[in-house]
This record gives structure tokens, C-alpha cells and sequence, in this order.
């Protein structure tokens, strides 16, 4: 991975962080105005811009989300998103993402979450459907789909392709090429662009997961 070498206890560090925090986040969604909004900023580091509407405007901590809004963060920032079905997105630095879709599910009727990762990396924790078993979550990257079910995975770049990896549960990965399932922890599949079938799952080494990790480190003690 081209990805800057740090020590292994650092890497180590950053990644038990970032994971405790996102489990442990109980956004208080009663201070929500309208069902309009779907997302709150939970954490932010540098400078990240917000698209909405044909507006541009620097995002703020606290910061409710709409469909549609699509966020850009700058050199050495990083986001992180509470959903209002539980599910956690963090994007890295460089990274433009889009939300295009979030719809709560209501008895057996699917919801939704649908995200387009333009660019840079971004670990999505999605949370199992409480309600909907049919519930439709994903990750649109410009080499593939990703459809989540219940699962904390992560998706960059990795050298000259775009590596997907599941650190919980299971996922498909499909293009116009091909696809395939993983639903082994750390396991993954590389895609080197659209018209090239996703690589067969393999394993991913301690020290590539955690590397992985860091692109979506937002510092957190």
C-alpha cells in the first residue's frame, strides 16, 4: 500500500480509538428540526467543504446532513458521520463523498443508505436492519458497487487500484466485469478499474489493515 510507514504501536493506537469511538457515539437525534435531516458531523479534523444546493460552505461539528449533500475534505482532513440508523461513515483526506440516499425503514418496508465515494478512503460501519431485512446499503465507488449487509468494511486507494476490505460481516462487490462475495474478517478484493472483474478475496496482513486504518484516523484520544 502507498500508504506512510508509522510505528506499529502508533497504527495500533489509532485504530482501537477510532473503533471504541464509533461504537460508543449516541448522537441525541431528538435535536433534529425535520426528518430532512439524516446525518450528524460527530467528529471533524481540518478543513472539510460542504456542497448543497449549488452553495458551498465550510462543515461545522454538529452539523445535521441532507440527501444529496456531498462532502470534500482537504489535505490531512478527516469527517466522521453518525446516521440516524446507527450507521457510521468516516472519509479520509482527499475524499469526496456524496450521500444519495437515506430512507428509515418502516416495518418489513426497506430502507436505505446509499453512498458515492468519488474519491479517497472511507470506512463505512452500517448497522444490521432493525425492521426491513430487505434493506438496501451501498457504497458506489467509481470501479464498483458495494452492497453492505451489517458491516464494517473499508474502501481506498491501495498503489494503482482500489482495495476493499471487510473488517466485520459481509459484502458483495460487483461491476461491470464481474463479482464477488467476501465474508471473511480481513479479507478483501482488489479492482483496477470498471472493466476489470474484482481480483478473488484473499487475506490482508495485520500491518496492511492496519495502514488501511490510518487513512481514516481522525486523531482521536
Amino acid at each position: 500500500m502507498m500508504i506512510a510507514q508509522l510505528p506499529r504501536q502508533t497504527l495500533l493506537a489509532g485504530t482501537f480509538a477510532l473503533t471504541a469511538h464509533l461504537a460508543g457515539l449516541a448522537p441525541d437525534y431528538s435535536l433534529a428540526a425535520d426528518d430532512r435531516q439524516i446525518a450528524m458531523v460527530e467528529q471533524l479534523q481540518g478543513e472539510v467543504v460542504l456542497e448543497r444546493g449549488g452553495r458551498i460552505e465550510k462543515l461545522n461539528h454538529g452539523q445535521w446532513l441532507l440527501r444529496y449533500d456531498r462532502l470534500l475534505t482537504r489535505n490531512d482532513a478527516r469527517v466522521a458521520l453518525s446516521f440516524k440508523d446507527g450507521s457510521r461513515l468516516v472519509l479520509g483526506e482527499n475524499g469526496i463523498v456524496t450521500i444519495e440516499d437515506w430512507r428509515p425503514e418502516h416495518g418489513r418496508t426497506a430502507g436505505a443508505l446509499l453512498l458515492d465515494l468519488e474519491s479517497g478512503a472511507a470506512r463505512l460501519i452500517a448497522s444490521k436492519p432493525q425492521k426491513a431485512p430487505d434493506k438496501r446499503v451501498e457504497m458506489r465507488t467509481p470501479v464498483a458497487v458495494i452492497s453492505v449487509r451489517g458491516t464494517d468494511m473499508w474502501s481506498g486507494p491501495v498503489d494503482s487500484a482500489t482495495g476493499i476490505i471487510v473488517l466485520s460481516g459481509s459484502i458483495d462487490v460487483r461491476n461491470d466485469a464481474g463479482s464477488v462475495m467476501i465474508d471473511k474478517r480481513n479479507a478483501g478484493t482488489l479492482i483496477r478499474d470498471r472493466a476489470t472483474a474484482p481480483e478473488r478475496p484473499r487475506g490482508f496482513s495485520p500491518d496492511q489493515i492496519l495502514k488501511a486504518m490510518m487513512t481514516v484516523d481522525i486523531g482521536l484520544k
